[in-house]
């Protein structure tokens, strides 16, 4: 199975959801419309996916004892299939099997409880294969070049670019030829000082050249953010 470029380009903007189940981390991207979803699933080694049309969902809706006769059937159970998804995702079990990957999402004794009708999914996703030679579809690998290596590479780029300006001094004082003591070593010391008083009142730039921490801000991760969706966008 190959993710087609149509579907890749639909979630390659769309942000990841973490999972961790038995030690296992797995990352998660969806999207639901009218008439379908997209599931995608990665653990950095291996990809699954899962494209639920019509027929799909027709299929996965026997499992569950519900018939689904005609595509306004598909669409309203598209709606309540999206609601659980989001409420159960953070807490849905994941079941590894050869090919396949079987996201079960099931309500709480709680939220069942306050319901007359439940409902219970599996979203069976499916391999993608490892390499392709179709220029119209994607592969396991590929997808996680487009959706993490590149991604990220991008912002060890930028920051690498635009280091802090302690970086840079350190930079400039290991390139010094000259000694510690000389005069000439002084004023280049004087002259970098000098340089650091001025950069720090531009506080603009001062959060721009930072690199990412524990306590970073929130212009810090809109900016990562944007700068992501541009990288993704541009491709």
């Amino acid at each position: 199975m190959l993710l087609d470029t149509l579907h890749h380009k639909k979630l390659l903007n769309e942000a990841w959801t973490i999972r961790r189940v038995d030690n296992k981390t797995y990352y998660i991207k969806y999207i639901f419309e009218e008439n379908e979803y997209v599931i995608l699933v990665t653990d950095l080694c291996l990809v699954w996916f899962e494209h639920g049309d019509y027929k799909r969902i027709q299929q996965n809706a026997k499992v569950q004892n519900i018939d689904i006769e005609a595509k306004r059937e598909a669409v309203a159970l598209l709606v309540r299939l999206k609601q659980l998804f989001l409420e159960s995702i953070s807490r849905c079990s994941i079941k590894k099997e050869v090919g396949k990957l079987k996201l079960h999402c099931k309500l709480t004794v709680s939220q069942i409880r306050n319901r007359i009708n439940t409902l219970s999914w599996i979203f069976d996703c499916e391999l993608l294969d490892q390499e392709t030679t179709n220029d119209d579809a994607l592969s396991g690998p590929q997808v996680i070049y487009d959706h993490f290596i590149q991604p990220s590479q991008a912002i060890v780029n930028h920051f690498t670019e635009n280091m802090s300006d302690e970086n840079q001094i350190k930079l400039k004082m290991a390139r010094a030829s000259a000694s510690m003591y000389s005069t000439t070593s002084l004023s280049y010391m004087s002259e970098l000082i000098n340089d650091k008083n001025a950069a720090t009142t531009n506080t603009t730039s001062a959060v721009t050249q930072m690199p990412l921490d524990g306590t970073e801000s929130q212009s810090q991760n809109e900016e990562i953010h944007i700068m992501v969706s541009n990288v993704a966008q541009s491709n």
